[in-house]
């Protein structure tokens, strides 16, 4: 990677999968004092062993949040039970210890010398979006945020604040800053989506970020390295060529063996992707595509639609309008009817999935297939901000 280009890359994968590893190595050893490493979960505890048992100096600065902060919330869907409104502190006490957290984080990177340090890890960040959100709710006239509903917290106070965080952070002189987050299970109402699961940070990272990876354990490597799948690459080549010019993509859809070392070689050409004609390992299979798609299958459709309590998914007219399954038939007037499952248009409560959507819309009268292009490739947040605009039109 070049140094001096302000970067932000995030890393998820399920337990195991070796995210502290790929966090923690970014910079080669002799470099281990330029990082600046928060750990969430002493995650990076047998990372620090095997640097002693070197005799090899520490990160440059190694801050322990899980031995200062042992009150907050342990939930694993924190940010899920946040973002639908249902802060998870049971107490006043556990909101003031995320916010003391939040809190502390920030004390730590504004007394961060400058030009010091040129990377930066938080492992895992879970707690400190949640902090975040704490403390936008605890001042919510500081940050304009004026009605819960919609996602306005996160879109109108957390997303500036991330932002400006990064911003702070990249001002200390440090060019990487490096996100790692657990996966969680996806839910439609009371049931998670089978062989679904997502990043927990928030989609905000997405557009923020230059490089975005999946890590996921691959028996082919000799020394158990994972393979990483690319979410998001902002890292293609420019070129020039008969004064026109030309970009490259550097990177597979599937790093097969997924260390800087090697993506540093697909970047400066070493390991040259051939878009044209990849290496077998280095596409995704369709279970991976499936997994890391933010879209629904059908079945994951017909999942949802159980899950709401719609009886008629049961009658193929019903089913062939949801567009849920194939079927000759020419045309068909039949409807959805969710009698009194239907859903009224709540100003202060919004759809919260796929599932209260489609109970919402046909308790409207309206028809199903008019509906599901409307949602096509829209996040849960996203379905409960815009659903005004959807309702509407």
């Amino acid at each position: 990677m070049e140094a001096g280009i302000k970067q932000l890359f995030t890393i998820t994968g399920a337990r195991g999968t070796g995210k502290t590893t790929l966090a923690a190595t970014y910079l080669p050893p002799s470099q281990l004092e330029k990082v600046v490493y928060f750990d969430a979960e002493k995650s990076a505890n047998s990372f620090r062993a095997n640097l002693k048992r070197l005799q090899h100096p520490d990160f440059g600065l190694y801050i322990d949040l899980q031995e200062r902060f042992t009150v907050l919330p342990k939930d694993d869907d924190l940010l899920d039970r946040i973002n639908k409104g249902e802060p998870p502190w049971a107490t006043s006490g556990e909101r003031n210890a995320l916010i003391g957290y939040y809190q502390h984080i920030i004390s730590e990177l504004a007394a961060l010398p400058r030009d010091k340090y040129t990377v930066l890890v938080i492992d895992t960040a879970e707690k400190l979006e949640a902090g975040m959100a704490a403390y936008v709710e605890a001042n919510k006239s500081k940050f304009g945020v004026t009605t819960m509903a919609y996602g306005k917290l996160w879109s109108e106070g957390v997303f500036p604040l991330y932002q400006n965080i990064f911003q702070g952070i990249w001002q200390r002189g440090i060019d990487t800053i490096i996100l790692n987050f657990h996966l969680k299970n996806v839910w439609e109402g009371s049931r998670p989506v089978p062989g679904k699961v997502a990043m927990s940070g928030k989609k905000i990272l997405y557009t923020l970020s230059s490089l975005m990876l999946w890590l996921v354990n691959d028996s082919r490597n000799a020394r158990g390295e994972p393979a990483g799948l690319v979410i998001k690459e902002r890292l293609g080549q420019l070129f020039i060529e008969n004064d026109t010019w030309q970009m490259q993509q550097m990177l597979p859809p599937r790093i097969p063996t997924c260390t800087w070392h090697e993506i540093d070689k697909y970047l400066d050409g070493r390991n040259r992707y051939d878009i044209a004609n990849p290496k077998p390992t280095e596409m995704r299979s369709q279970f991976e595509d499936d997994m890391i798609s933010d879209l629904y299958s059908d079945a994951q459709l017909a999942l949802m639609m159980t899950d709401a309590k719609i009886e008629e998914q049961k009658n193929s007219l019903a089913m062939a309008e949801a567009g849920l399954v194939n079927t000759t038939f020419a045309s068909t007037t039949t409807t959805l009817d969710f009698g009194a499952q239907a859903v009224a248009i709540n100003d202060n409560k919004p759809p919260a999935n796929r599932a209260e959507a489609l109970r919402a819309w046909t308790g409207m009268g309206r028809k199903v297939p008019d509906l599901l292009p409307k949602l096509a490739g829209l996040t849960d947040e996203q379905i409960a901000e815009q659903w005004q605009e959807i309702a509407e039109d």
